[in-house]
């Protein structure tokens, strides 16, 4: 089953329908949206004067600020992340991997050991 691509107009008649309850089901087996996405409902339903406190408290629950800025940090040494596998077009599967903690900078060589169900980068 894929996934179906949530809009802010689907949130928005979710919200309608159900309340919050609605939003969260149709969230359900599909990807959760963006932080934007979901911003966009909550102010178009404000705009048209609903009371939609709780969906935006369900947003914060959801995409908690850190006040870092934008985008995840940088890894620390010891820390353990999960990746998501990308891919386009006919290429192979890859991802994007922050080198921060080998203090490297653009255009040095890394080190990539190929084993046994792993990948090591030094």
């Amino acid at each position: 089953m894929t996934q179906k691509r949530i809009t802010s107009k689907d949130i928005e008649i979710a919200f309608l329908i159900n309340n919050l309850e609605g939003v969260k089901d149709l969230f359900e087996g599909n990807k959760t949206p963006g932080k934007k996405v979901i911003n966009a409902a909550v102010e178009s339903l404000t705009s048209n004067g609903l009371e939609v406190s709780n969906l935006a408290a369900y947003n914060m629950s959801l995409y908690p600020s850190n006040g870092k800025g934008r985008g995840k940090q940088q890894p620390t040494i010891g820390e353990e992340r999960t990746y998501s596998v990308q891919k386009v077009k006919n290429s192979a599967p890859f991802i994007r991997l922050p080198l921060s903690t080998l203090n490297v900078k653009r255009g040095a060589l890394v080190s990539v050991q190929f084993e046994d169900g792993q990948i090591v980068v030094s």
